[in-house]
C-alpha cells in the first residue's frame, strides 16, 4: 500500500513553513560552530522557542500526527515563556523575581554545600555565578542561562540532571530540521570575534551593588541582567550576510527581542517600588519614537504572527503569500525596510540604555570589574 502524499499547504501555511525553515537553518549554524561554543549559549533559548512554536505547523504540513511526548514539554514551555521576560500574564514581576531568587539559591547550593570543608571560613573566596562579557559588558550569566532554557528551581541544576533534558530538546530541534529537509550549509549569524568575549566569575552576594546603580536586590538584578544581555546579544550578534533567508531569520530575532524588552520595561515602569531615577531611564527609552512605535497594536500583531506562525488571517490571492505581505498586513501598510529601520533603532536604544545602566555601580569606586574573577 502506497503512503498518501502529504497535503499541499495553503499560502499562509506555506509561508509559515518557509519562516520556520529559515529560523532553523539560521540557528543550526549558530548552535554547532565547532570553534565557537559561545554562540550556542546565546542562541539556545531562541532555538528552543522558535522550534517549539513551529512543530505543529510542520506536523500538519508533512501529514503526521504531532506528538508532544517527543518534547520535554515542561522545559520547552518554560523556555518559551522566558523569551517574554516580564511580559508574563501568569506571573507578576515580583513572582519572576522570586523565581530568579529560587534559581540563585538552588545554584548556590552547588557552590556552597552545607558540608563544605572549613565551613564558612573561606566563603569569601567562593563564587557562584558565571558572567560572559562582550567588550567588558555582561551579555549573559549562568543563572540567566538556567532561566532561559526553562530550568526549574525545584529541581537539581547539576549538569547530570539538566544535561539529558537539554539533549532531548536538541534532538527535537534536529528532528524538525530533518522533517523540513533543512540545509545545513547556511552561514547563519555573522562570525563571532572570540577576542571580544571573556568569561568571569562572581559571588552573587556582591552583585547587586555593582550593577544598575544598586537599585535592585540580587534577584531583580539577575532578572534585569537577563533582559539587558538578551538585548545586547540580539543587537550585536543577530545579523547575517549569508542569504535572504538568514537575513530575515536574524531580523525576526531582533524584532521579537526588541518588542519583548520594551513591553517588559513598560511593565516595570508601573512598579510602585521603582525609584524615580529608574523610571526616568525607562521613560527615556519608551518615549523614543521608534520604541513607542514598536509598542503599537500593529507591531504587537506582527510579533504574534511572526513568532506563532498563525497567519491564516493574512489575505492572499490564492497562489502565494510573501513575508512582505504579512508585514504590510499587520503593520497597516509598512514596508519591510521601514520595519527593519524601526526594529534596529529601537533595539539599539534598548541595548545601549540597559548597557549603560547596567554598568553604573552604587558607589563609583566599586564597579562590576572590581568583583569579577578569572575562572579557576
Amino acid at each position: 500500500m502506497s503512503t498518501p502524499a502529504p497535503p499541499t499547504p495553503d499560502p499562509p501555511a506555506a509561508l509559515a513553513l518557509a519562516i520556520a525553515l529559515a529560523d532553523l537553518q539560521y540557528l543550526h549554524s549558530a548552535l554547532i560552530r565547532p570553534n565557537d561554543p559561545t554562540s550556542g549559549w546565546l542562541f539556545v533559548q531562541w532555538a528552543v522557542m522558535t522550534s517549539y512554536e513551529a512543530r505543529p505547523h510542520i506536523a500538519a504540513a508533512i501529514g503526521v500526527k504531532q506528538s508532544a511526548a517527543a518534547w520535554d514539554v515542561d522545559m520547552a514551555t518554560a523556555a518559551r515563556m522566558a523569551g517574554k521576560f516580564f511580559d508574563d500574564k501568569k506571573r507578576t514581576i515580583e513572582d519572576l523575581a522570586d523565581y530568579f531568587d529560587r534559581l540563585r539559591a538552588r545554584n548556590r547550593e552547588q557552590f556552597f554545600p552545607a558540608d563544605r570543608p572549613f565551613g564558612r571560613t573561606f566563603d569569601f573566596l567562593r563564587t557562584d555565578l558565571s558572567v560572559l562579557l562582550y567588550d567588558d559588558i555582561p551579555i549573559t550569566t549562568s543563572i540567566g542561562g538556567f532561566f532561559s532554557i526553562g530550568a526549574s528551581p525545584d529541581e537539581s541544576l547539576a549538569s547530570t540532571a539538566l544535561g539529558p533534558r537539554l539533549a532531548k530538546l536538541t534532538e527535537e530541534v534536529g528532528r524538525l530540521m530533518r522533517q523540513l529537509n533543512a540545509e545545513l550549509t547556511h552561514a547563519g549569524p555573522v562570525p563571532f570575534e572570540a577576542s571580544r568575549f571573556a568569561a568571569r566569575d562572581v559571588n552573587t552576594g556582591k552583585l547587586s551593588d555593582t550593577v544598575f546603580e544598586g537599585m535592585f536586590d540580587t534577584a531583580m538584578a539577575l532578572a534585569m541582567l537577563t533582559i539587558q544581555g538578551s538585548a545586547r546579544a540580539a543587537h550585536h550578534l543577530s545579523h547575517s550576510t549569508c542569504c535572504a533567508l538568514c537575513v530575515f531569520a536574524a531580523l525576526k530575532h531582533r524584532y521579537v527581542v526588541a518588542y519583548q524588552a520594551l513591553v517588559s520595561l513598560r511593565r516595570l515602569r508601573t512598579d510602585s517600588a521603582l525609584p524615580p531615577s529608574a523610571r526616568t531611564i525607562i521613560d527615556a527609552v519608551l518615549d523614543t519614537p521608534e520604541c513607542a512605535h514598536m509598542l503599537t497594536d500593529g507591531y504587537r500583531r506582527l510579533r504574534n504572527g511572526w513568532l506563532h506562525l498563525g497567519l491564516s488571517d493574512v489575505p492572499h490571492d490564492g497562489n502565494t503569500l510573501y513575508l512582505s505581505q504579512m508585514i504590510e498586513h499587520y503593520t497597516g501598510g509598512e514596508s519591510v525596510a521601514r520595519v527593519v529601520a524601526v526594529t534596529d533603532t529601537a533595539l539599539g536604544v534598548v541595548a545601549t540604555a540597559l548597557d549603560e545602566w547596567c554598568m553604573r555601580p552604587k558607589i563609583a569606586s566599586k564597579p562590576l570589574a572590581s568583583i569579577l574573577h578569572v575562572p579557576h
